[in-house]
């Protein structure tokens, strides 16, 4: 069984809470969209269980009663805080599903958009026990654009697919934590590096995997977008206006088919300058450390 994790933060952590379940929807609805005859889950880590509109047999929410973490949202969060939330959600989800344990977990941010075949590219490959997004989008929600970019591991929280045992292997999360720990008691008995520089903050997931010797490898396909531009990203980050329009068919192989594509027509300039950030983006990934701490 393959099996999505997400977290989404506490309420009081939000700019705009109705606008985080706004785009977590949007996020259930792409990972329901896969095309595979695998089973998969999807659990939600929160503070609070949100009122979706829909329901899915598929879908799961656990409800922990962690602290506000830090003052203020999104990027105002302090970002150990930030780190220190993600991290001990993720470890409460895992600590939940131990008793039917899945095949795969993965980490994700709660506003990003999967490929409609990445499950069943996975579990069709059951000799590579972990996986790293390579390629895939940087979409500005906002600008309805996106950029192709390489080495998406290096900056999006949805760029690992891990083995659950090795997951679990690497981070050192012991039996006596459960579903239902507080969050001292996680940070008592998980070590800080496991619960903010592994499990919440994704640029060290490689690294850890690579020191540990465990086998990983890139996905092949186009594997996720990224999504920025949202109102409540902690990173800021935006496409600065470069970028191409998001056609009908690239919606919908992320699950994206009740959005509207952008009435924009592109330019040629528009497509060299979008051309030329995804080969930026080629040739910088090409020179990073795969193996170092942080990548």
């Amino acid at each position: 069984m393959f099996l999505f994790l997400l977290k989404i933060r506490h309420p009081a952590n939000a700019r705009n809470y109705e606008r985080n379940i706004k785009m977590l929807k949007l996020t259930l609805s792409s990972i329901l969209n896969q095309k595979t005859s695998f089973d998969y889950k999807i659990l939600v880590v929160c503070n609070e269980i949100p009122t979706l509109g829909f329901t899915s047999d598929k879908l799961e929410f656990l409800k922990v009663d962690f602290p506000v973490s830090g003052s203020g949202g999104a990027e105002l969060q302090p970002q150990i805080a930030a780190w220190t939330d993600k991290g001990a959600k993720v470890v409460a989800g895992l600590a939940h599903v131990r008793e039917n344990p899945p095949e795969k977990v993965f980490v994700m941010d709660a506003d990003d958009w999967i490929n409609e075949n990445l499950v069943e590219y996975i579990m069709s490959n059951p000799s590579v026990d972990n996986w790293y997004v390579d390629g895939g989008y940087l979409v500005d929600f906002g600008l309805k654009k996106y950029i192709r970019k390489s080495g998406l591991v290096r900056y999006c929280g949805s760029t690992v697919i891990f083995d659950y045992q090795d997951l679990i292997k690497l981070t050192g999360i012991p039996s006596s934590v459960t579903a239902e720990s507080s969050l001292d008691e996680i940070k008592e008995q998980v070590s800080e590096h496991s619960i903010v520089y592994l499990l919440g903050h994704h640029r060290f997931y490689l690294g850890a995997l690579h020191k540990m010797k465990m086998n990983i490898k890139p996905i092949d396909i186009p594997a996720i977008c990224w999504v920025v531009n949202t109102g409540e990203n902690r990173s800021g980050v935006t496409a600065k206006g470069v970028g191409v329009s998001m056609p009908h068919k690239f919606l919908s192989t992320f699950g994206m088919e009740d959005l509207v594509e952008s009435e924009n027509k592109d330019s040629v300039l528009d497509k060299i300058i979008e051309q030329k950030y995804r080969l930026f983006s080629y040739l910088g990934w090409a020179i990073t450390s795969k193996t170092s701490e942080k990548v």
